[in-house]
């Protein structure tokens, strides 16, 4: 099993440790998060708070209590937990760690961390030497790959192979699109063409878009700081389809951009 180390700053933002492993994995890798002063103080429970891309709802780890609790557990402030495929398989999981202080069986309080991104890599599944598709491979690619395998012993020139493999897919594949991640209060973006931008403990955006004369296209998912003011800031030109958003606290957005 391998670990996704995540530490815990003194400020409550998260330190993650790359690579993240593969999307659709079951088991097969575990978060190992070390925990700052304030979130191992007097605390009698924790939880892991999982929000999946794309379900639009929280998934909630088992109660974390001590190094006997399954399958998520704490041992010397340090909570471990595997991770199943319902985690892994869209590629992208956010992550928060929840500290709960109880008087009996009352809670008093509740400690949470800045919520933190992973971002799994891509997997190709294979059944009898057969590729699948899986994680958004396009099946095209997939019976281009699985007919081209020895393409690279007979062309020794790389325009060659690459012009075979253009030909065997039936056209030439198009930039992917650009990805980026970050968990910041503060971020000012210019947004380019073909791009997705993935915000987390956000209170203040200030957007920018390309020269009016370039087509462009991108698409983001904002997700707001519990607290604190929010303050989002779009060119003065921005038209909308039906009502203008508002933002507010610990609310997740997915939004997309168009000229």
């Amino acid at each position: 099993m391998r670990d996704i180390k995540v530490k815990i700053l003194a400020d409550g933002t998260a330190q993650v440790e790359e690579p993240f492993c593969f999307c659709g994995e079951h088991n097969a890798a575990r978060l190992c998060i070390t925990l700052n002063e304030e979130l191992k103080t007097d605390v009698s429970y924790y939880l892991l708070s999982f929000d999946v891309y794309g379900l639009s709802r929280r998934i909630m780890s088992n109660i974390i209590s001590g190094a006997d609790s399954t399958p998520a557990c704490v041992k010397d402030g340090v909570i471990y937990c595997p991770l199943p495929e319902a985690l892994t398989s869209t590629g992208e999981l956010s992550v928060q760690v929840e500290a709960h202080r109880r008087d009996e069986l009352e809670v008093k309080a509740v400690v949470k961390s800045s919520v933190f991104t992973l971002g799994f890599e891509p997997s190709v599944m294979g059944v009898d030497g057969e590729l699948e598709e899986a994680c958004g491979i396009l099946p095209q690619i997939a019976a281009a790959v699985e007919s081209l395998r020895d393409l690279k012993a007979v062309f020794g020139d790389p325009d060659d192979f690459r012009f075979a493999i253009i030909n065997a897919l039936g056209y030439t594949p198009s930039q992917p699109a650009m990805r980026s991640i970050c968990n910041s209060a503060t971020v000012s973006e210019y947004t380019r063409n073909n791009s997705e931008y993935c915000m987390t403990g956000l209170q203040t955006l200030n957007i920018k878009y390309p020269e009016a004369t370039e087509k462009f296209e991108s698409w983001m998912r904002l997700t707001f700081a519990e607290s604190g003011n929010i303050t989002v800031t779009l060119p003065a030109d921005t038209k909308y389809i039906g009502t203008a958003p508002d933002f507010k606290n610990g609310e997740t957005w997915e939004l997309s951009f168009k000229d």
